[in-house]
């Protein structure tokens, strides 16, 4: 192993010393990733070209890459979003949010021209980023090291299995490469600092907002139509003299009043100026009041569509796998797309409601529990908190990142939004005003002046969001007579109910797991629901013995019918029960008709038992109601 770094020491060194790269270490191998999204599978601009190139020239492109960060951060242009540390791509999206929102206040005219260079990072012309890197004082060794790297590069292209010949690479800087993010800012970085020097552009107050740019995506804002067409302008002149092409045809112009008739053009063709335009995955329209109400339903879609992608996992309910695994999937990969960009714009009530609407659904759907289920109890048996908190837990980490980057442009817009805004405005950092006093945390005037911690305000954002919530659907839940008997005194959030933590991973125990779920719920129905539900027009005598109203407690314990499927699973219980608990406690356990329910739906009530002991119980009571459910459905037929 020593002598493998000792190697790799000499290579290195004698690569920096000598500003001589062996072709080896450059060559790559170029991989075709299908963009999906709906694009047809036969076009060739369907695909992502990313290359593949060797882990000795990353190691060197890194350690190159590291010597020149603190010039390329010094000279970057601030409205930049795009491969910087300490900046989030999203707070782009933010900075349109308050635009449009400051526009609508003040009943002004706003402008937002959506750019697209075509294959921006494959066609980058060689000698204009080198000319780029020198006027960003990457001087001397550094740039002719720079300069090597694209020296006699040599690609073959992965297809199938098969390569291609070996051809020369004479433009653009690869996608998979260490230095190719930092590089295609630089390119692109002459044009953002004439908008920055000129001010032109939009501003919010005194800030300048005027063109919000994440690596290859430069939006240009403005409030006055001849600005933006002025703008637009200057972008075509830098592509036409780096070479690189401004498509009109994926270009538009998103505007907020249509009363006024207005084109734009780039090289002699009109841009489009649709209603609705997607900006970094963000459905904007032009006709709500924060321009964000195709948001929440194209979230909704795509959460929808990874769930059904996720069905083939077992993400589904009665035959799918346990719950609380199917919470993990859902949170590791539905929850991030259905609330992805949601944290930087407004949400209205309605679209907060259609939020809960699909995710209180998806989660009763995975537990194979009816409509009627309260939602309380829903999110209680997995310990889960509503999405709406989620979203609340995301704004709040934004917020902190935001105020830990002083020299930012949105520190600045959040520093003038808190010391003008009322209350009664829209804009995002009032929202954030609100959800400090709802959870009583530190005031945004105080997080602007003292940042935390970022590990210590997530811990606790995360520790008062939950309580907050936990506490709400414990209240919710005791007015709810159908969840009496569910214990909800011990709710975690991020532990599922014992119901579902000690049922197994086999179809055939999710089964079990979810009668006895609907049991502890309310919502398994029985006659007396039936005789609800009919306004008694049917009767809620049990159809079996006959004898008397058939809820609960009849039919877990009473039923004469059932009680040769009831004993034996009763006897176990007597037995484990007897060599774990006192004379007394028994007798109170299996004399009291009371007691004996709450044990076999929910024995997780009873502290005197052990976790390990809830476990073996829980799985005697799961046995127990699905056979009567078993005889019962069997007796009915």
């Amino acid at each position: 192993m020593d002598c493998i770094f000792f190697s790799k020491t000499i290579i290195v060194n004698f690569i920096f010393q000598n500003i001589h790269i062996p072709t080896v270490l450059k060559n790559g191998i170029a991989c075709q990733i299908f963009k999906s999204g709906g694009k047809p599978i036969d076009n060739p601009n369907s695909y992502r070209k990313i290359t593949v190139t060797n882990p000795i020239g990353k190691m060197i492109e890194k350690l190159h890459l590291s010597r020149n960060s603190k010039t390329i951060s010094k000279i970057q242009s601030i409205l930049q979003k795009g491969f910087t540390e300490g900046e989030c791509p999203a707070i782009a999206g933010l900075i349109l949010t308050e635009l449009f929102i400051e526009a609508i206040e003040n009943n002004r005219n706003i402008f937002f021209a959506l750019t697209d260079a075509q294959k921006a990072f494959d066609i980058v012309w060689h000698d204009g980023l080198f000319r780029e890197m020198f006027k960003c004082n990457i001087v001397g060794d550094n740039w002719l090291l720079f300069k090597e790297w694209y020296n006699n590069v040599q690609t073959k292209i992965k297809w199938q299995g098969q390569f291609s010949h070996t051809f020369p690479e004479l433009q653009g800087v690869r996608q998979g490469g260490v230095w190719s993010p930092a590089a295609y800012k630089i390119f692109i970085n002459s044009l953002l600092k004439i908008y920055e020097t000129e001010q032109l552009g939009a501003r919010i107050g005194s800030v300048y907002c005027g063109v919000p740019t994440v690596a290859d995506d430069v939006t240009l804002v403005s409030n006055d139509p001849f600005e933006l067409q002025s703008m637009l302008d200057i972008q075509m002149f830098h592509a036409n003299k780096q070479r690189y092409i401004i498509s009109s045809q994926k270009s538009c112009v998103l505007q907020r009043k249509r009363n006024e008739t207005h084109s734009w053009n780039i090289n002699g063709q009109t841009l489009k100026t649709p209603d609705t335009a997607t900006h970094l995955g963000i459905k904007r329209d032009n006709g709500s009041k924060t321009g964000t109400k195709e948001v929440v339903p194209d979230r909704i879609q795509t959460a929808r569509k990874t769930v059904y992608a996720l069905m083939g996992a077992g993400l589904h309910g009665l035959n799918g796998i346990n719950p609380k695994v199917s919470l993990h999937l859902i949170n590791c990969y539905v929850i991030p797309r259905l609330v992805y960009g949601l944290d930087v714009i407004c949400l209205s009530a309605k679209d907060i409601k259609n939020l809960s609407i699909y995710f209180i659904k998806l989660m009763k759907q995975i537990q194979h529990l009816p409509e009627r289920t309260a939602n309380t109890g829903t999110l209680l048996l997995l310990g889960q908190i509503p999405i709406e908190a989620v979203v609340h837990k995301r704004m709040l980490c934004n917020f902190r990142n935001i105020v830990a980057n002083k020299n930012s442009v949105e520190y600045n817009i959040a520093n003038r939004q808190l010391a003008i805004k009322s209350k009664d405005s829209k804009s995002w950092f009032i929202r954030i005003v609100e959800l400090t006093d709802k959870y009583e945390l530190p005031s945004p005037h105080e997080l602007l002046v003292n940042p935390p911690c970022k590990y210590k305000w997530k811990k606790l954002v995360s520790k008062v969001v939950n309580f907050f919530w936990l506490d709400k659907l414990k209240t919710e839940a005791k007015d709810k007579s159908t969840l009496n008997l569910l214990n909800i005194e011990d709710t975690i959030i991020g532990k599922t109910h014992n119901i579902w933590f000690s049922g197994g991973a086999e179809p055939f125990a999710v089964k079990r797991c979810n009668i006895k779920s609907k049991l502890a719920c309310g919502t398994y129905t029985l006659q007396q629901d039936r005789a609800k539900f009919s306004r008694q027009s049917v009767s809620p005598i049990c159809q079996l013995c006959k004898h008397e109203p058939e809820d609960r407690e009849h039919f877990i314990i009473d039923c004469k019918v059932l009680e040769e499927v009831r004993s034996p699973f009763i006897d176990k219980l007597r037995c484990y029960i007897q060599d774990i608990a006192s004379g007394i406690l028994f007798g109170e356990l299996f004399q009291s008709n009371n007691n004996l329910l709450q044990l076999i739906v929910d024995c997780s009530k009873f502290h005197f038992l052990t976790n390990q002991q809830h476990v073996h119980i829980e799985k005697i009571s799961a046995g127990l109601c699905f056979s009567l459910h078993q005889k019962r459905s069997s007796l009915l037929e």
